[in-house]
């Protein structure tokens, strides 16, 4: 049986991180840019107050992610401006 969860999560984590690498070739990237964008997702995951869907939920924490692995891999030097 497909774990719908973890098919929507891995599906945004990838194209999210996809579009992050490739935002590096832009002249006009920032690195503090994308961790005030990574500081909003921290943001709207903790307004679960009231409850979202698993759909949702999936979605936020897949770009969560997405974004955490990009930030530790290009401040590792993996990926250059």
């Amino acid at each position: 049986m497909i774990d719908l969860y973890q098919m929507i999560f891995d599906d945004t984590y990838e194209v999210i991180l996809a579009g992050l690498i490739s935002e590096v070739k832009d002249p006009q990237f920032s690195r503090e840019l994308v961790q005030e964008e990574l500081d909003s997702f921290y943001q709207l995951e903790g307004l679960n107050w009231a409850g979202r869907g698993e759909v949702k939920q999936a979605e936020i924490e897949g770009t969560i992610l997405a974004y955490q692995a990009f930030l530790m891999r290009y401040d590792s030097g993996k990926y250059t401006t």
